[in-house]
């Protein structure tokens, strides 16, 4: 008989480590994403909102936000298009906490897979010149 090899459990995606500053980097950018996810400014045919509304801010001055509101359309469409770029089960992990979509985590591992999903995401945004 062949004596059993002890077999390496595989490494999960996400056992690399963020620092504090690009976990604070990348979650401001997927604020960013979940806000432009939630906006009310496009309508369906049939006279609902094509995503949920979320709450708008206002000023006085409206020249300043509107170059603000660009800025953060561009970094939710760059986050948006990284996000294709992800594994399925990274995608549902982000969608979940965010509150976009739910979906059930039966392994219990969402945490993981969203750490592993902002992992990836930090060089793609950053390819993509996103500041």
């Amino acid at each position: 008989m062949q004596a059993e090899t002890a077999m390496p459990m595989p490494v999960g995606p996400a056992q690399a480590v963020l620092s504090d500053e690009d976990d604070r980097w990348v979650s401001e950018k997927l604020s960013k994403w979940a806000r432009w996810m939630r906006r009310a400014d496009e309508i369906v045919g049939t006279g609902y909102l094509k995503r949920s509304p979320g709450l708008h801010g206002f000023t006085h001055d409206g020249r300043g936000d509107k170059d603000y509101d660009k800025l953060d359309g561009w970094i939710a469409e760059a986050v948006d298009s990284c996000m294709a770029s992800l594994s399925l089960a990274e995608w549902a992990a982000v969608q979940n906490h965010w509150h976009l979509a739910v979906f059930k985590f039966p392994r219990g591992n969402q945490f993981s897979l969203y750490l592993s999903a902002k992992v990836r995401l930090i060089p793609m945004l950053r390819r993509r010149n996103v500041v």
